[in-house]
């Protein structure tokens, strides 16, 4: 496993938070040959190991956060719906259990055995409002839905316009169905082969 051969700092709490600006403004590269790497150094850096892979057939997890020892912790993900908003809205959920919650628990998102779900909807509040701060929620109530000014107000915020028609999506302010071409569309493609 990747994790297991990157050399990861001791986690530093501090460190993270003052992280999640430059992760949340990485979210407007598109490339994961790009972004993807600059995730497993910035996080190795301050204690956390990331892994992206394929999740196996059937399972709906879309992140998992474990603790790998009491000064590291490990993040999987899995790109499981393959578009930018799921995958970074997993990313900072992610992250919230590993500032908000105990040492000691294993977090995999998207499966409901086990879990607490009240840690759950807290991590998934803190990486709502991470993505889109609190203040900004009345502006995206009044957001027509429009490519224009989904580019214009994602723009503003300095994240992926995906990730804000995600949001409208979810609040069922826009219909799933539309505007989908906003979003960035990933595939899993085998090492050597062209997509």
């Amino acid at each position: 496993m990747k994790a297991e051969t990157r050399t990861i700092a001791p986690f530093s709490r501090d460190s993270l938070v003052r992280l999640i600006p430059t992760l949340r403004s990485l979210t407007c590269e598109p490339d994961p040959a790009i972004f993807i790497p600059k995730l497993e150094e910035w996080l190795a850096a301050v204690g956390v190991a990331v892994v992206v892979a394929q999740a196996p057939r059937g399972c709906p997890a879309s992140g998992l956060t474990k603790w790998l020892s009491p000064d590291r912790a490990l993040v999987t993900l899995s790109f499981r719906f393959k578009t930018n908003d799921h995958f970074w809205f997993s990313l900072f959920h992610e992250l919230g259990h590993l500032l908000l919650h105990g040492k000691k628990l294993l977090f995999l998102e998207g499966c409901k055995e086990g879990l607490q779900p009240e840690q759950e909807a807290e991590a998934d509040r803190w990486a709502s409002t991470v993505l889109i701060p609190s203040n900004e929620g009345p502006s995206l109530k009044n957001i027509e839905g429009s490519s224009t000014a989904i580019l214009d107000y994602a723009k503003k915020l300095g994240i992926a316009p995906g990730i804000v028609l995600g949001r409208l999506q979810h609040d069922e302010l826009v219909p799933w169905s539309s505007l989908n071409e906003l979003k960035v569309h990933y595939q899993w493609v085998e090492e050597g082969k062209e997509p």
